[in-house]
């Protein structure tokens, strides 16, 4: 249990500081909004179509090794880009590091499930605590990091954090790497022939897809407003922050709302999220809006997890994660991409892009309902 936990807390201190942060470096390299959207665009379409293969290969080889290959790689592939100034070889070099990045937490999540069935854990949010703390921590230090280092410091930090990423995974037993016998293909099949499954996974993963656009246009945003990086590292984790206290209270509202309207809920916040986006300029009100983070990914993941649970048999559970997975990866990087070649032009307004998705997924709520 110490080292999946271990695990997920390094995963989440890296990543909680590349995902928001590295689109500054990127800026720092002199890129546009278009190449930015497009380097951060490209691996969410690999981890859509590519979650079947990083699972197979992590069954073949071990997940265990498959962590230190992924880890030692991107140490070599950081590294080259502290020397790479052009937009090309900052883009295969990126897109390999995030897609290897992306890869990990289906691994992690392996090593896990193992843990539950073997009942060495309670349930898997347990365990998830840790990744979610661990994201809001590297917020946070995200201020001394970027104030004594630079932009630089971005991917010095998550240099350091895949070395302890790759020591945690030595901690993890071998057992823990068992193929699941259950995902052939007509199983993985049968979850797209149930059409309102189909919608409310695809609703659901919409709004889930339009926090990408955060990701990637967040912190330059509201650099361009000239917020301090203090300000800008407060507000990722106010989001993240009241993420963690979603998940850790959800139980005393759990019975109250079905999953659907758990999806509803979400759709809204991230309606009114991304609207505001448009406009707001004050730090403080900046800070604020993203505690709506909780219900926009949180309200949305809890009613996605239940509605995958309520309807759908257990050895199609995998299944119907993959195909969120799936529509959350291609949602992902059509909306990066999009809001990419309109940021240059309408700045803050390109925000409403991701606000018009959400509205469209409580449209497709609706539609559920006529069939």
């Amino acid at each position: 249990m110490i080292g999946a936990c271990l695990l997920i807390a390094f995963f989440s201190l890296g990543t909680g500081m590349l995902m928001p942060f590295f689109p500054l470096w990127l800026d720092a390299r002199g890129l546009s909004a278009a190449e930015i959207s497009m380097i951060l665009a490209i691996p969410a379409v690999i981890r859509s179509g590519g979650s079947p293969v990083f699972s197979y290969f992590g069954d073949l080889f071990g997940r265990r090794r498959f962590i230190r290959v992924i880890a030692a790689l991107n140490v070599l592939l950081v590294c080259l880009l502290f020397v790479s100034y052009d937009f090309w070889p900052i883009l295969a070099l990126a897109v390999v590091i995030y897609a290897g990045a992306q890869s990990l937490p289906i691994q992690i999540d392996g090593i896990i499930i193992g843990l539950v069935r073997r009942k060495v854990v309670r349930s898997y949010g347990s365990i998830k605590a840790f990744g979610s703390t661990a994201y809001v921590g590297a917020s946070l230090l995200a201020v001394p990091v970027l104030s004594w280092l630079g932009p630089d410091g971005v991917l010095i930090w998550y240099l350091l954090t895949l070395g302890c990423l790759a020591l945690a995974s030595t901690q993890i037993s071998p057992g823990l790497t068992g193929r699941d016998a259950g995902q052939d293909g007509a199983r993985r099949a049968s979850v797209w022939l149930q059409p309102r499954l189909v919608i409310v996974i695809a609703a659901g993963a919409l709004v889930q897809g339009t926090h990408n656009g955060f990701i990637a246009f967040g912190a330059i945003q509201m650099t361009e407003l000239g917020f301090p990086n203090a300000v800008i590292a407060l507000a990722i984790a106010a989001g993240s922050g009241s993420e963690v206290l979603m998940f850790a209270f959800s139980y005393l509202l759990i019975d109250r709302l079905t999953p659907i309207r758990w999806i509803a809920v979400g759709a809204v916040a991230a309606l009114l999220r991304w609207t505001a986006m448009a406009w707001v300029e004050m730090p403080v009100l900046m800070v604020g809006l993203q505690l709506l983070h909780a219900l926009s990914f949180g309200a949305t993941y809890i009613g996605i997890i239940g509605h995958i649970t309520a309807h759908v048999e257990e050895r199609q559970i995998a299944a119907a994660q993959g195909m969120y997975v799936t529509f959350f990866g291609g949602f992902a990087a059509l909306l990066t991409y999009a809001m990419g070649q309109i940021f240059e032009t309408w700045d803050g307004m390109s925000f409403l892009l991701p606000a018009l998705a959400s509205a469209v997924s409580l449209g497709l709520l609706a539609f559920r309902r006529l069939l």
